[in-house]
């Protein structure tokens, strides 16, 4: 399993593809806060008071994220903070859901009307998905690096 997972052109497809998704997640976002923030309210899970916080802060953590995602830098650092949003957004989501909101996801557009039932449950499979990608990245993303790392000669020239 680890030399499938840790194919390096399957990992470099994880890369592009999810940092190129949450680039282009990011980009109405930065352009429109406002309207993110409605987005973030319909989802009734924080208080009011607390939204714009988010609303100004995530975008900028997508595009980030996204571009150190596909460049292949700072692996666990990028890769924790994508696993706390995607949890966050598979939880928003799914509270959503369950609860029947008429909301708009906010996922890529804030602009977008309603999502409908079936478009919230397609957003949700699409987070899992990207979250095992991420997971899989972040665990055998680094294995061949790690390894050069260990077997590596210690450098014993005394110091002059």
């Amino acid at each position: 399993m680890e030399k499938v997972l840790g194919n390096k052109y399957l990992l470099l497809a994880i890369r592009i593809i999810i940092g190129i998704v949450f680039i282009y997640a990011s980009f109405y976002k930065i352009i429109s806060p406002f309207e993110f923030a409605k987005s973030i309210r319909n989802y009734d899970m924080i208080p009011i008071e607390l939204v714009n916080l988010p609303a100004i802060i995530l975008p900028y953590l997508e595009f980030i994220c996204g571009v150190l995602l596909i460049t292949g830098k700072m692996r666990i650092g990028t890769g924790f903070w994508m696993v706390v949003m995607l949890i966050a957004f598979i939880i928003g989501l799914t509270q959503a859901y369950v609860r029947g909101l008429d909301i708009n996801c906010g996922c890529f557009n804030p602009l977008e009307n309603a999502s409908s039932k079936s478009e919230i449950l397609i957003r949700i499979v699409e987070d899992i998905l990207m979250l095992a990608g991420v997971l899989i990245y972040m665990i055998f993303g680094g294995k061949k690096e790690n390894k050069k790392e260990i077997n590596k000669e210690p450098d014993i020239t005394p110091a002059v």
